[in-house]
């Protein structure tokens, strides 16, 4: 027209996109223009309001989408800079993870960039579908309502992840690992999983589980040339994580006293097994990433990592279940937790006690997860950053079972209790504290149990035959200290 506009129909936008390989084919490579220019048009027909939005099976996509994904995979193999075809393709699958949860208004990490960066990509489009959708309920011609516009979106979404996962794993060299930091895509790439993980609106892998924590491990030769978007990235891992646990934010504030104030997430609670196995991988990457030295990019993580942990192992001494889920997930979750802050607080990782179910009965159900699968030395600064966080949950724990004995009378407290003190109790008893683990205490190996003497004391009045032989072991540890 007269103001130069281009204006492009609909099928030309669709053609475009089924002869992308065609035409990537015939030119060999893609120069960063013709990839941004390939991603931008899908965006658009994507989103275009002749399209149909939704397939007749809701899992599955429809052949407009699949091209969307097709093109990202081309940008992917084509670009001429790898590293920067790479970025941009996750960049643009991200968004894609993310679309959903931007046309549903949901709440959840509602303000993180990777979902404000999609609303002002889809802004236009969304904009549109907003006013045409409610028009086109009130036609007998067309089918289309905005309800049928979600389930093909969470199909999109779904393989989008997919996608993102192998692009994530599929990185070949420190230089594509860094320029994927740098631009940011890393960050929107573990939020968009972890969005997925924590509040799925369809049936999804679990790429946050299976790419992540491995993938963060082999960053760290990058620390030096991109400390600040490395920070950023292990940030974003300790916000999924919280998320995953169903921790309100003010929990994990400094010198918050969770003992104290209970209050229950807005989020659904995930199954145990899952949240575990979340807790698994990530710490264990944690714990396998860092050094000697503190690393600074970690530095505030870690403080949250230690706050997750603390949080997870006081449930199921609380009367409240405040997970959002019942009290049998409590006690697994709190189990798992506990394990973790054992390992970080010993000398070593495998000289924690294993805590299996054999040892402390049948019904200690994810204590497994309680030991190490190969020897390394903790650094000091690891437990000590433990070792007060698992003082004040053990405390908590003995404290809560002998008032609550004391309530009960000659009344039993139900075994999950009674296999939570044990556990504790026989971790305590074995653990070989770190000496400088405790700044407040001897430099000992059982500093841990002199923090907790006027505990274990009082435990001599429960009316626990089991329970008091765990309470002896862990006094004759500390006895030649005492009295010498």
């Amino acid at each position: 027209d007269n103001n130069k506009t281009v204006v492009v129909t609909h099928d030309a936008l669709c053609l475009y996109l089924r002869q992308s390989s065609t035409i990537a084919n015939a030119h060999k490579w893609l120069t960063e223009a013709d990839a941004h220019a390939l991603l931008h048009v899908a965006r658009l027909v994507l989103m275009h309001v002749e399209v149909v939005q939704y397939a007749a099976d809701d899992c599955k996509m429809t052949n407009v989408q699949e091209q969307v994904l097709a093109v990202a995979r081309l940008v992917v193999a084509r670009g001429v800079d790898s590293a920067t075809a790479m970025a941009m393709a996750a960049e643009n699958l991200a968004m894609l993870v993310v679309l959903p949860y931007v046309v549903c208004a949901s709440r959840v990490l509602d303000t993180t960039d990777v979902v404000q960066m999609t609303s002002q990509a889809f802004a236009p489009m969304t904009k549109r579908l907003d006013v045409l959708y409610p028009l086109s309920n009130e036609s007998t011609e067309r089918k289309h309502s905005r309800r049928a516009v979600r389930p093909s979106f969470f199909a999109l979404s779904a393989g989008a992840l997919d996608c993102l996962g192998e692009v994530l794993s599929s990185l070949p060299s420190d230089d594509h690992r860094a320029q994927i930091l740098r631009s940011g895509v890393w960050k929107h790439a573990i939020v968009a999983m972890g969005m997925h993980m924590v509040a799925p609106l369809a049936p999804v892998s679990d790429w946050f589980v299976r790419v992540v924590p491995p993938k963060m491990i082999q960053l760290r030769s990058l620390a030096q040339p991109t400390c600040g978007a490395l920070k950023d990235a292990w940030n974003a891992v300790g916000s999924v994580l919280a998320l995953a646990m169903c921790i309100p934010p003010n929990m994990l504030d400094e010198g918050y006293d969770c003992s104290r104030e209970r209050c229950k997430s807005d989020t659904q609670g995930l199954a145990a097994d899952v949240q575990i196995r979340i807790v698994d991988a990530v710490v264990g990457a944690s714990v396998e990433y860092v050094g000697v030295e503190q690393p600074v990019e970690i530095a505030e993580y870690w403080t949250v990592l230690v706050r997750i942990l603390e949080w997870g192992a006081v449930v199921a001494a609380e009367p409240v279940v405040v997970l959002g889920t019942d009290s049998t997930n409590a006690q697994e979750l709190t189990m798992a937790c506990f394990g973790w802050l054992f390992r970080m607080t010993s000398v070593c990782l495998d000289n924690a006690s294993s805590g299996s179910a054999d040892s402390v009965g049948a019904d200690s159900v994810g204590a497994d997860s309680v030991g190490a699968d190969s020897v390394s030395a903790v650094p000091a600064w690891v437990s000590a950053a433990a070792a007060p966080a698992l003082v004040r949950r053990s405390a908590m724990a003995l404290d809560a079972f002998v008032n609550d004995s004391r309530l009960v009378g000659l009344s039993p407290l139900p075994q999950s209790r009674i296999v939570l003190v044990r556990l504790v109790l026989e971790n305590l008893a074995q653990l070989q504290c770190h000496p400088q683990a405790l700044t407040n205490s001897t430099q000992s190996p059982a500093s841990h149990i002199r923090a907790l003497y006027p505990n274990l004391v009082a435990l001599i009045s429960v009316n626990n035959s089991s329970i008091l032989r765990l309470v002896q072991q862990c006094l004759l540890r500390v006895s030649a200290e005492i009295l010498g």
